[in-house]
Order: C-alpha cells, then sequence, then structure tokens
C-alpha cells in the first residue's frame, strides 16, 4: 500500500475515533439522521391533520346543524374547513390554510423533540473522563498532522 493511501486510512481512523469520543455523527450517519427527521415529520404533521380532521367529524356540526360525520364529499371537506376557521373566526378558506400550518409546526416540534431524544447532543470535554479526553486531543492533533503531510504532497506534487 503506497503512503498516500496508508494516510487516508489513518485519517479516516482518526476522524472514526473523534466521531466517537466526542459523539459527532459521521457524514452517513448524519444523512441517515436527516432522514428520520423529515419521515418524522411528515408522519406526525399527517397524524396531526388526520386526527384532527377525525376529532371534527365526530363531534363538529355544520352551520344547518348536521353533524359533519353525517356528511360526504365535497360537503363534509367544505363543513369541516369552514368548523376549523370559524375556531379563529375567519372562513373556510382560512381554515383550509390554518390546517396544513398546525400539521407543519406539530410536525416541526416533533422532529426536535425526538431528534434530541434519539440522537442525542454532542460530548463537550469538560463533561468528559480524563482518559477521553487526552485520547480526543491525541487522535485531533494527529489527524492535524495527517492532513497537513497530505497537504504538502499535494502542493509538492
Amino acid at each position: 500500500m503506497n503512503t498516500k493511501k496508508q494516510l487516508r486510512h489513518v485519517e479516516r481512523d482518526l476522524n472514526g475515533i473523534i466521531a466517537a469520543i466526542s459523539q459527532v455523527s459521521s457524514r452517513r450517519a448524519r444523512r441517515a439522521r436527516r432522514v428520520a427527521q423529515i419521515a418524522t415529520g411528515k408522519i406526525t404533521g399527517a397524524a396531526t391533520i388526520g386526527g384532527m380532521l377525525m376529532f371534527i367529524s365526530a363531534f363538529g356540526s355544520a352551520s344547518t346543524g348536521t353533524a359533519i360525520g353525517a356528511l360526504s364529499g365535497a360537503a363534509a371537506t367544505s363543513a369541516q374547513m369552514y368548523w376549523i376557521g370559524s375556531i379563529f373566526g375567519v372562513g373556510a378558506v382560512a381554515g383550509a390554510i390554518i390546517l396544513p400550518v398546525i400539521g407543519a409546526v406539530l410536525g416541526l416540534i416533533a422532529v426536535f423533540v425526538i431528534s434530541r431524544a434519539v440522537f442525542g447532543r454532542p460530548r463537550k470535554p469538560a463533561k468528559m473522563q480524563e482518559f477521553e479526553v487526552r485520547a480526543l486531543f491525541a487522535s485531533l492533533r494527529l489527524a492535524y498532522a495527517v492532513m497537513r503531510d497530505q497537504a504538502r504532497a499535494c502542493i509538492s506534487n
């Protein structure tokens, strides 16, 4: 194996050690985390909207006094949107805007809460044990030296 390839492997391994000690994700883990966040937001938003519409259908009544659950099609949809809009003192168009906004906001809240619970936060050196701090800084110094040597090799070629 040539020297450049060995240096790349050493650098990759040192970066892995640094990421493991400080609990910072690699690129692949960050991508997986992003996909999980997007899925969480979409599922939470859709569930919120669906739950609200089911609640309105079960307990809401149209302006005519008819139960919204007894309506179907466009009549049910417009009654649901008007019901949502009437909570805020506006009409059906505003209800059609408010419903997805509520779903998006609750989806974002879920993304932040679940991300913190599942993925945690990076560790700070002040919270690490002494041997972890020594290993972290030794790895950082070695990784810096490897990158510096790689840069010098690129410049000289």
